[in-house]
């Protein structure tokens, strides 16, 4: 067997190989020094640690304090999320695409300085994200999940019941499946929504955008699913996230007593007219 070099690209640290079919085109690392050679190099603001193509065209990039879009043609980095700002002593490392179109990756203590040296490990730290096409995230429970078994635990995460947000005003979350895919996979369902422009909560606070919305099944009551767009809906879908985990009906959430008047009551307004038994609202005629 004889190999040959195909292309001189006199690396420091070559890594992270890419192979984008499309453009017929190899992308890859060079840590952390820029690279000299016959090959067109971009040198960025920060280290670069992963990275894998995007279907809308260019790279999604994991760098030292961030994740980042990448327009080869135009050159630019566009931060996109900044998901451990507050740990400064952190760095995102090694990062992947799943078959979803998932970017899934992991981050660390910083152990490398300025001049490329190692830096010593004084604690574990770090987490493994999954950030998912509309850039909504997810990472502490997978986490804790690795480091349990790391020592011998068998936890679980129960991926039906990952609430997933979009910061957005309002904002947008939601847990379970949704009324469009139950429908399609012929599953019988029963919807109940409340508008925040219902609430008296959200009317004292002038944030009235926005609805809850809860997707039951039509013959166990049991709840599939919730969707929710208001002020604070990332606060808010931790209670619909407890009430799925413990396999709750639409009925259960409805017994429940809430405190008024609150944004959360939306939530039990929205299970009340699952059954058409909405108290602040018109319920609409079961057909």
């Amino acid at each position: 067997m004889k190999a040959e070099i195909a292309l001189d690209v006199r690396d420091h640290l070559g890594e992270g190989i890419l192979w984008d079919h499309r453009d017929q085109v190899l992308w890859w690392l060079n840590v952390p020094m820029p690279a000299k050679g016959d090959h067109k190099v971009w040198e960025m603001p920060e280290m670069i640690t992963s990275m894998s193509v995007r279907e809308k065209g260019g790279l999604i990039i994991a760098s030292h304090h961030g994740i980042n879009f990448f327009d080869p043609e135009k050159g630019q980095l566009e931060r996109v999320l900044e998901p451990e700002k507050h740990l400064t002593g952190n760095r995102f490392n090694d990062g992947a695409c799943d078959r979803q179109g998932r970017f899934w990756v992991g981050s660390m203590q910083n152990n490398i300085s300025v001049d490329a040296h190692n830096l010593p490990l004084e604690e574990s730290s770090g987490c493994l994200y999954r950030i998912d096409p509309d850039l909504s995230f997810q990472c502490m429970e997978e986490g804790i999940m690795v480091a349990e078994r790391l020592v011998g635990s068998k936890p679980q995460v129960n991926y039906d019941t990952v609430p997933s947000v979009i910061y957005t005003h309002p904002e947008i979350a939601w847990v379970g499946e949704s009324e469009q895919h139950l429908t399609s996979q012929e599953i019988p369902i029963k919807v109940g929504m409340f508008p925040l422009a219902a609430s008296g909560r959200a009317m004292a606070s002038n944030e009235t955008e926005g609805l809850i919305k809860v997707v039951a099944h039509a013959e166990t009551d049991r709840i599939l699913g919730v969707h929710v767009m208001a002020a604070h809906g990332s606060e808010l879908i931790a209670e619909a996230v407890i009430a799925m985990e413990f396999g709750a009906s639409a009925e259960d959430l409805g017994l429940t007593m809430f405190a008024h008047p609150t944004l959360s009551e939306g939530l039990h307004e929205a299970a009340l007219a699952v059954s058409g038994h909405a108290i602040h609202i018109a319920n609409r005629k079961r057909r």
